[in-house]
């Protein structure tokens, strides 16, 4: 019966995503940009229904998936019903929305305006998703939930000085990692991205070639370990419980997206795109978490 009630939750979060998600692209004008206008003949009109009906099955299915990775963090979580709505806001947008966006605006892929955008469409998505997450998926159980205990150690200003570090530089190394070889080597991203055949070499690669983009990228790391630290602060468990979680958090929420077409990227780039940040993303969440909870100070 609760493996049966559960599942019924997880569906509901599902749809709560999905119309969540619906809501939040009609508010800023996103909704129905990528129809066209009514066809006149009966095939291009099947052709578009079999277009829209996959479209929507992909979208309940990346629903799903981001629905599936919130389960356990939510239910294992310590805390207030309010500050674990806040913690599963912080993550669902900047995972989702704010850390990808941030490399958009970067690498000038989009018109800023089309950013912001998608940032307000990320915002209210989370803004909707996160308070009936809690609510359907948190255990109805208090007492031992309504007071947090710290599992983030406290630490000295140094401690922190170098498992932030840690973490910035954990991020620069597997971003240059798998951008590099996973990818950099497929000749479409490299075209996407304004490279060239004689590009495909260490030399051409954009941490190389780019003498901000390393910093960048340490400070997005320094980021992650913020989307991280309440998050960690509030989860039961020991640290590798903990580093999963999170690392499958980080790799569902910023990479499931990738999974639907739009108007901005090509098929064979995103696909690359979400094998090369889903792998990463999920290894720094297990890295962040080791750091702010498994390892000792030197």
């Amino acid at each position: 019966m609760k493996i049966l009630l559960l599942g019924f939750r997880i569906v509901a979060v599902t749809i709560v995503i999905l119309l969540a998600r619906v809501a939040a692209a009609t508010i800023v004008g996103f909704a129905g940009q990528a129809g066209s206008g009514p066809s006149t003949s009966g095939g291009p009109s099947l052709d578009r229904a079999a277009a829209q009906a996959l479209l929507f099955v992909t979208v309940l299915g990346v629903s799903f998936l981001e629905a599936l990775v919130l389960v356990h963090p939510i239910r294992r979580s310590r805390g207030s019903r309010i500050r674990l709505t806040l913690v599963v806001f912080l993550l669902v947008f900047g995972a989702t929305t704010l850390q990808t966006q941030l490399e958009t605006a970067f690498f000038g892929v989009l018109p800023m305006r089309t950013i912001l955008r998608i940032v307000g469409m990320g915002a209210i998505t989370a803004a909707i998703v996160a308070p009936l997450a809690v609510l359907l998926l948190r255990d109805g159980r208090r007492g031992a939930d309504s007071a947090i205990e710290p599992r983030v150690p406290g630490l000295q200003a140094r401690e922190w000085a170098w498992r932030l570090a840690a973490i910035g530089l954990g991020h620069v190394i597997l971003y240059t990692v798998f951008g590099y070889f996973v990818a950099w080597r497929s000749p479409e991203v490299r075209a996407f991205y304004g490279g060239s055949a004689e590009d495909a070499g260490l030399a051409g690669f954009g941490l190389l070639a780019i003498p901000t983009l390393a910093p960048f990228q340490f400070l997005r790391g320094l980021l992650w370990a913020g989307l991280a630290i309440p998050f960690l602060r509030g989860m039961r468990g020991r640290w590798p419980e903990a580093g999963l979680a999170l690392g499958l958090l980080f790799a569902v929420l910023s990479n499931a997206q990738l999974l639907l077409p739009n108007p901005y990227m090509p098929a064979s780039v995103r696909l690359v795109h979400l094998v090369e940040t889903a792998s990463s993303n999920f290894l720094l969440g297990g890295w962040i978490a080791w750091i702010l909870r498994g390892a000792r100070s030197p």
